[in-house]
């Protein structure tokens, strides 16, 4: 069983029963222990982020995954696959650490598909700002 405080892969008698759910809790009796010596909260959410800040990334984007637009981190990965890990405009991998973003609609909420940062909010600016976008279009042409 995945400890999601230490993401190690442990045993299950190194949890202990919950009695709220069927299976065992989601932290481990260590990391159990260190959230209660730190007196839970946050003094025990900042000293975990401090000492696994990668995780608390990942964290933080699964749950941004799911609040902004209903997505499990395995649908996400399943369209970067299909895209073959590049941007869907410029085709173009992400930058480095940096990953791919979620490109939707803002009035429908439709997911089009992962962009890279630059793509994205290029294409958040254009949807929002149309008219001086082809203002500018007409602008470039006219002194080619």
């Amino acid at each position: 069983m995945l400890c999601w405080c230490c993401d190690q892969d442990l045993k299950i008698g190194e949890f202990y029963k919950s009695k709220i759910r069927r299976d065992q809790t989601g932290l481990c009796k260590t990391c159990l222990k260190d959230k209660r010596d730190l007196k839970l909260g946050r003094e025990w959410q900042a000293e975990w982020r401090k000492k696994f800040p990668e995780l608390a990334k990942a964290k933080d984007r699964r749950g941004r995954y799911a609040y902004r637009y209903g997505l499990t981190e395995d649908e996400v990965a399943a369209m970067i696959e299909s895209q073959s890990g590049v941007c869907q405009i410029c085709k173009q991998p992400p930058g480095d650490n940096k990953i791919l973003c979620v490109d939707h609609n803002h009035t429908t909420g439709k997911i089009r598909g992962m962009l890279c940062d630059k793509c994205n909010r290029f294409t958040g600016s254009l949807e929002k700002n149309g008219e001086l976008f082809q203002k500018i279009g007409q602008y470039l042409k006219d002194y080619e």
